[in-house]
């Protein structure tokens, strides 16, 4: 007897469920892009995310200005800051293939700037801000956004002997089978798979909100210690709107605005309205070092901002300042990652891990493009086992 085809989960072609719908948990690249693949193939897609937009990293933020602050300014009261990605690089084929789309969109420019003493690569940034990129990809999704998933059920049968209607499948209670989002909005999103492509522990805080036992079958101990070691670095990002623009004394940014430092304090230092996003309002973003920022996490941010103008003091004086916002990203950088584009939990009803920290690169994980082509896969992967 010819057996039958096996999927990533264990289960045979024959007891796997019909995929009508699947809730993507998290907006960001890797979440997006793997939406958008689903969405192109036909499936019936959710997107939430407790943020406020989209784009995770991809992002801009708005720096408003009093009007008798504003009066060197060309009356103009508001400037952008990109204080997440600065750029996007494009290394794999299929990433390759969407940064040419969002350039013949007019999503993206190319950005020719140097960093440090790295080759020049080609970078590209969005005039719009960088979170441009993932309302490009966003079109046409459901997306709910300010709402935070608290957590997830899951009922299945192990009985394979189910209908392949996935809508007519229900416990003896009466329960709808497959997954089940509670959200802080008080309601309940329900999906036949899940993706999620948030930070990993807090994709971890997330699954263990399952019944313990049911865990422990679908995430074996060897992948979990897998996940509970993958790594990330913390980053704290100073956004100033200025009175003018920077004099840049001592040593002029490149042309087109932005420069790799490697202080003590900072690591990076971009002048938004060269760059091109902030054409009536000066405005700078200053990533802070990995060291700095671990150090100086809890530091307050009036304490933060002449520790990190000390560095740029060439650049920038704290007379010039109109305005500053602080972000933390507790979660920026990873430094070491899982070691597949994905994880997929062993269940019946499909769970993908995915996100920047699932990656094969063995250069620079995190890029952006890493998490993209994380979601691709995730998204490849489930529409290859339920074909």
């Amino acid at each position: 007897m010819t057996s039958l085809p096996q999927s990533s989960s264990g289960l045979s072609a024959s007891s796997r469920p019909k995929l009508s719908s699947v809730l993507v948990i998290g907006a960001g690249m890797s979440g997006l892009v793997a939406a958008r693949t689903l969405h192109n193939a036909g499936i019936n897609v959710t997107v939430i995310d407790k943020g406020r937009g989209v784009g995770g990293r991809l992002a801009t933020r708005r720096l408003a200005v009093s009007d008798k602050e504003s009066q060197q300014i060309e009356g103009k009261l508001e400037g952008k800051v990109d204080h997440g990605a600065q750029y996007l690089t494009a290394h794999e084929g299929d990433f390759i293939a969407l940064v040419e789309e969002l350039r013949e969109h007019g999503v993206l420019n190319e950005w020719r700037t140097t960093s440090g003493d790295r080759p020049a690569t080609p970078r590209y940034y969005s005039p719009d801000g960088m979170t441009a990129v993932a309302k490009y990809l966003a079109q046409g999704l459901e997306v709910r956004l300010a709402e935070r998933v608290l957590r997830l059920e899951y009922d299945a049968h192990a009985d394979k002997n189910f209908s392949t209607d996935s809508s007519q499948i229900t416990t003896s209670a009466g329960t709808q089978q497959g997954w089940r989002a509670r959200t802080d909005k008080d309601a309940t999103l329900h999906a036949d798979a899940l993706i999620i492509t948030s930070p990993v522990p807090q994709t971890m805080m997330l699954l263990e909100t399952l019944d313990s036992a049911r865990l422990a079958e679908m995430l074996p101990d060897t992948t979990r210690i897998l996940l509970n070691t993958i790594e990330y670095s913390a980053a704290l990002v100073l956004m100033l709107a200025l009175k003018e623009s920077p004099r840049f004394l001592g040593q002029p940014l490149a042309p087109n605005g932005g420069i790799r430092l490697d202080t003590k304090h900072v690591w990076w230092l971009a002048d938004n309205q060269r760059k091109g996003i902030s054409p009536h309002v000066p405005t700078l973003t200053l990533h802070a070092t990995p060291e700095a920022s671990r150090e100086h996490w809890d530091t307050r941010e009036e304490e933060l901002i002449p520790l990190l103008l000390r560095d740029v003091s060439d650049y920038i004086g704290m007379q010039e300042i109109v305005t500053h916002s602080l972000h933390r990203w507790r979660y920026s950088r990873v430094l070491k990652p899982f070691p597949e584009p994905y994880c997929r939990l062993q269940s019946q009803f499909p769970c993908y891990l995915a996100g920047d920290a699932f990656t094969r690169s063995e250069w620079l994980p995190t890029r952006a493009e890493d998490a993209a082509l994380s979601g691709l896969a995730a998204a490849r992967a489930l529409l290859l086992e339920r074909a």
